[in-house]
């Protein structure tokens, strides 16, 4: 008997709090008072949480259909320096910049790097279907 291999997609925004999650970075250069690197002041950014990330994967994979795209609806995206400047504030600090010279932390604009985008996409175009799950989305990329 021939074993049917069966695909699921999911996209996901920055998960706040995993390894590669910059918050975590940001607050221990913050705790240090080093620069912050930031590539532009008008970059925005999907987050969502590990437990969300989480239940969407299980989930997709109880419900889920072969080669369907899901994703969570994270809402509108967070502007990064705007995340930052709240982080800063959070910690009793202030940005160090022409406004402030006395401030306590620099943000340093570093530019986008090659295939960095200002503003981050999970779906390339609008056509997203509903699922029995309010906020879980289906992708429907085959209309492009």
């Amino acid at each position: 008997m021939k074993k049917l291999s069966i695909f699921l997609i999911v996209r996901f925004g920055n998960v706040v709090g995993s390894k590669g999650s910059v918050i975590p970075y940001f607050q221990d250069l913050i705790e240090k008072k080093l620069p912050l690197p930031l590539t532009n002041k008008k970059a925005s950014r999907y987050l969502m949480s590990i437990n969300e990330a989480c239940e969407l994967i299980v989930k997709i994979s109880i419900f889920g259909e072969n080669s369907e795209i899901y994703l969570l609806d994270m809402g509108k995206p967070i502007n990064i320096f705007d995340m930052t400047y709240k982080l800063i504030k959070f910690n009793g600090l202030s940005i160090k910049d022409k406004k402030n010279p006395n401030g306590d932390i620099v943000i340093q604009y570093t530019g986008l790097k090659k295939g960095e985008k200002l503003h981050e996409k999970l779906s390339f175009n609008k056509y997203l279907r509903k699922t029995k799950y309010s906020k879980i989305l289906i992708c429907d990329e085959k209309k492009v």
